[in-house]
């Protein structure tokens, strides 16, 4: 069952899935008062259900507990991205890398480690809400609408097709195509492209561009064999369809 924490003039609507209550409830309290409309679920198979009923969600943003014991949460994660493009945050009590790694490649825009400090958490949120065109004020002036060959980006709507057909982009995805495409023909670093897709400089070895690209590639498809963003060594990426 779902359960809803109450609070006043609320802007986002937040969705938990985990069948810890306590955490559900420290994540309830910390989010509420700072514009959130916080919504709980422990039951992942009734979440995940409620979560694919449409393509587009009534979320702004989804936070999954990984460690759920029925269905998998990267098992879920999947089905959410397979469906639609809700920001989603993915926490667990495991300190394996691999396990961020495979969240990452999976589509979750963010990944974090419990226990979780409720101001951090707030941070994160926020960051992946601005990332993801959610909190309007903060964002610049960006036009409605951009093309790239056969891409179209429509900025407003937080939607990229390619020949007519959505693509299922995560927020994080949707960045970088629209950094690329409004760039067409320019070579972007990985360093500008983190910004702009994960909100974040790139550490040491950090290969998060890498991963992010390699799964856009793979969504956007080919142009006559040939990949539409190419891979500019020592310097980062181009996207070349719509250049010229």
């Amino acid at each position: 069952m779902q359960k809803k924490i109450e609070r006043k003039r609320a802007m986002y609507r937040l969705l938990v899935i985990d069948n810890e209550a306590e955490i559900a409830e420290m994540l309830s309290g910390s989010q509420g008062t700072e514009g959130f409309e916080v919504f709980c679920m422990g039951d992942e198979k009734t979440a995940l259900d409620k979560v694919l009923t449409s393509a587009h969600s009534q979320y702004d943003l989804i936070l999954l507990n990984i460690d759920l014991p029925i269905v998998g949460g990267v098992r879920q994660l999947r089905a959410i991205r397979s469906r639609q493009g809700t920001p989603l945050i993915i926490y667990t009590e495991s300190s394996r890398k691999t396990d961020g790694i495979r969240a990452l490649e999976n589509g979750a825009d963010h990944f974090m480690l419990k226990p979780l400090e409720p101001r951090e958490l707030h941070a994160r949120i926020r960051n992946v809400l601005r990332r993801s065109g959610r909190s309007g004020s903060e964002q610049l002036p960006v036009p409605e609408m951009v093309l790239g060959g056969d891409i179209t980006v429509d900025v407003g709507a937080r939607i990229a097709r390619r020949n007519g057909m959505e693509l299922r982009l995560t927020s994080a995805e949707f960045g970088l195509l629209h950094a690329l495409v409004g760039a067409a023909g320019q070579i972007l670093s990985r360093e500008h492209l983190a910004k702009i897709a994960l909100g974040r400089p790139l550490g040491s070895k950090d290969r998060s561009i890498d991963m992010l690209m390699s799964r856009l590639r793979k969504k956007l498809g080919k142009k006559d064999g040939d990949e539409l963003i190419k891979t500019v060594r020592g310097e980062g990426f181009v996207y070349t369809a719509g250049a010229g």
